[in-house]
């Protein structure tokens, strides 16, 4: 090998090359003949030549198939998990947050109803319809379908106002003096249309509790 790398190794002279130079000497009487041709011959068995790097064999781990293996499923199971996340679909949550009084009069009034809808789920939930009955004090102050689309984030809370209106007949005379309450006893039965990765969803629910009641006329 070399003393510095990269550069070519000399090889020694063949033997044959002193075997030569003795029969070119014995054949010319002149004795300064035959060291020239010695020289040339041992330059010429001498040449150079250069060594190629040595490739080392590639050795392949039977382990590293079964890694392989292993990863791609890893891969396929976590891709199938993802799709059937998204396919799956878990109820929504709706409770009734307040009760805004937003008109009165002298043949009933106007409420506002705050929803608070909960989407549960990874993706977000696109409602198109909800129907609303809602009973204040055990008394049932009315129906009402609200025909508007709107979207609830992943994971999420959104508040939806819906607007219904009552006569003083329908909901009797003491439904005045309800109205005056700082909070009300309620009764609410929804029905709403989710459009879901597994289709069209018609869901109901029905909640009961006491919810907060303010005026927000001339506000």
């Amino acid at each position: 090998m070399s003393r510095w790398p990269g550069y070519p190794v000399a090889r020694p002279p063949h033997p044959s090359s002193f075997i030569v130079c003795h029969r070119l000497a014995s054949s010319f009487d002149s004795c300064t003949l035959h060291p020239a041709l010695c020289t040339l011959h041992y330059i010429y068995s001498s040449r150079v030549r250069v060594h190629e790097p040595r490739q080392e064999p590639t050795i392949r781990h039977p382990s590293h198939g079964l890694q392989l293996t292993a990863f791609v499923a890893l891969l396929c199971s976590t891709t199938a998990c993802a799709i059937v996340q998204s396919l799956s679909f878990e109820r929504p949550g709706v409770t009734l947050k307040e009760i805004h009084i937003t008109g009165l009069g002298l043949s009933g009034g106007s409420l506002n109803l705050l929803l608070d809808v909960y989407n549960p789920n990874s993706y977000s939930l696109r409602t198109m319809r909800i129907e609303t009955s809602v009973d204040i004090e055990e008394t049932h102050f009315g129906d009402v379908k609200l025909e508007r689309e709107f979207t609830v984030p992943a994971n999420d809370h959104t508040v939806v106002e819906i607007p219904m209106t009552f006569t003083w007949s329908g909901v009797g005379a003491g439904a005045r003096a309800l109205l005056q309450r700082g909070s009300v006893s309620y009764v609410l039965d929804s029905k709403i249309l989710v459009d879901t990765p597994i289709g069209d969803q018609t869901l109901d629910f029905r909640n009961r509790g006491t919810v907060p009641l303010k005026s927000i006329i001339n506000k």
